[in-house]
């Protein structure tokens, strides 16, 4: 009798949009990536061009890069970093500002005192979930004080939040209605505007591709041997040192795969905090075992995601 296994991963073939490894390859194209811009914010964008499009993994031995960020530049310098953010996740404030970090980072060159150098920058968050639970299809975020909401910060930052399951579709723009509502139900969704279509026809040539079928699947099996390897690494007493002791496997081994911080919260499902925390440890005290760490952690209660998020 044959054992069949959990499937654990969406076939190549099968992923949409929603997908972040998709969606990755989809809007790293400069002309899907001005379209989904452009139905986004409401206006016509001159030109775009990759910014940055790929993480490489030096581990990856025959592989290009394995693309988790997209950033894009417009003709007046402007940097858009998008996100695809699937799975329902508290944290989605915090993440946008350590999104902004590390944006800003990467602009400002090392050594540099004038930050006023530093591009316009828009972060847009494309969420299948609510981030704010007041059923807007589109949060959008700019800093301005608080004694006189007139007086804006013109920091040269914004923050955008798509959310598909937003209810108040008929104040929007018909494309960006339709961009949502295509995101939420590809399969039932009618394609009228022209860029969806073509963001949709990308999507279908991409899954053509065998460099994208490959990287697909060695992120498929760096992934799930880095589970399996910290499943096997030995049980402790109690679940949530167990738990926690596998976690701090997967994070120790994937800081040196170089995955940053968002991936590895991402795929173990905690907040950025959770993962910073346990890194900060494991730097500090290189010397401890997975189980020592774990029992740090769980005496300074930093897996205790609420008390985190009303601090």
């Amino acid at each position: 009798m044959t054992q069949t296994t959990e499937k654990k991963w969406v076939d190549f073939e099968e992923l949409t949009l929603c997908n972040n490894f998709m969606f990755g390859e989809v809007v790293a194209d400069e002309k899907a990536g001005k379209d989904i811009l452009e139905i986004i914010l409401g206006k016509e964008i001159e030109r775009i061009v990759v910014y940055e499009k790929e993480k490489t993994l030096d581990n990856v031995p025959g592989q290009r890069g394995v693309r988790f960020d997209v950033y894009l530049k417009d003709q007046t310098d402007t940097i858009y970093n998008l996100e695809m953010q699937v799975a329902y996740k508290t944290d989605m404030p915090k993440r946008s500002r350590y999104y902004q970090g590390i944006l800003d980072t990467k602009l400002l060159p090392s050594g540099c005192k004038n930050y006023n150098i530093l591009n316009r920058s828009i972060i847009i968050f494309i969420c299948k979930f609510d981030p704010f639970g007041e059923e807007r299809c589109v949060y959008t975020f700019e800093p301005r004080c608080v004694e006189n909401l007139e007086l804006t910060l013109k920091d040269g930052t914004t923050r955008i939040f798509l959310n598909t399951k937003g209810k108040n579709r008929r104040e929007l723009p018909k494309a960006l209605a339709e961009l949502l509502d295509y995101l939420e139900n590809p399969s039932t969704t009618v394609l009228e505007d022209w860029r969806v279509k073509e963001l949709d026809n990308r999507l279908k040539k991409v899954k053509q591709d065998k460099k994208a079928r490959d990287q697909y699947m060695t992120l498929q099996n760096l992934i799930e041997e880095e589970r399996d390897e910290a499943h096997a690494a030995g049980v402790v007493e109690g679940y949530a040192a167990g738990e926690t002791k596998r976690n701090i496997a997967i994070i120790r081994k994937m800081f040196d795969k170089g995955y940053d911080v968002v991936l590895i919260a991402d795929m173990l499902e905690q907040g950025t905090w959770y993962v910073e925390n346990i890194y900060s440890l494991l730097q500090e005290y290189p010397e401890y075992t997975d189980l020592e760490i774990a029992e740090m952690v769980l005496k300074n209660r930093y897996t205790d995601t609420t008390d985190r998020e009303k601090s």
